[in-house]
């Protein structure tokens, strides 16, 4: 009789132990009530227009590491000068916004900080993770010309030196991850923003 108990008791454990290791390995977050860590890399690779722009993040800040990426493009020249892909190195994230209204981009965006140049020494300022959208998150398309608020091809990647995703799917996909996996649901420009070291480009 105690041989038959000990025997279900060790089933369930078992049952119990391999359940756990199976949530570990499916969702750490409920395994470990983790928090995540996010930040983005930008791979100009040798490109302004195929660019990668990926989003990494780890749960609690520990291995490993998870990453999703995208088609991206930086800059109208091949170098960091104004204009040119954004200089390499880390930057911050200023501030965030889904319904930007600026003079030249539009709906959701990303501040990034600004960043000297250490082949030129040029200043880059005004810098920005977004597509060509409207501040509705929309599209905008009232002439035959290129629309700064509708994404029509693959010029669009094209920049003044900011960091450039496609419409629709792909803004959409950065913009959950950077909400729900390590980076903020804050908007503007107030705490907890400047994020440090959030994006790193190469």
């Amino acid at each position: 009789m105690l041989a038959s108990i000990l025997s279900t008791v060790s089933r369930r454990l078992t049952c119990t132990c391999l359940l756990a290791v199976l949530v570990a390995a499916l969702c750490p977050s409920m395994a470990f009530g983790a928090t995540p860590i996010g930040w983005f890399d930008y791979a100009r690779n040798g490109t302004n227009t195929n660019g990668r722009l990926t989003w990494n993040y780890t749960w609690g800040d520990v291995p490993p590491v998870y990453s999703v990426y995208w088609r991206a493009g930086s800059g109208s020249y091949l170098d960091d000068r104004t204009n040119g892909w954004l200089p390499s190195g880390w930057y911050s994230i200023r501030g965030h916004w889904n319904n930007y209204y600026g003079s030249a981009i539009y709906g959701r965006v990303w501040y990034l900080s600004d960043k000297r140049s250490v082949k030129t020494g040029v200043m880059r300022t005004a810098l920005f993770i977004h597509t060509e959208e409207t501040p509705s998150n929309g599209q905008y398309n009232p002439t035959a010309g290129d629309d700064p608020q509708c994404w029509e091809g693959t010029n669009d990647y094209y920049s003044y030196g900011c960091v450039k995703v496609a419409y629709g799917i792909d803004m959409n996909a950065v913009h959950t991850r950077w909400t729900s996996y390590g980076g903020s649901t804050a908007h503007g420009n107030t705490s907890p923003y400047p994020l440090g070291t959030k994006l790193y480009v190469h």
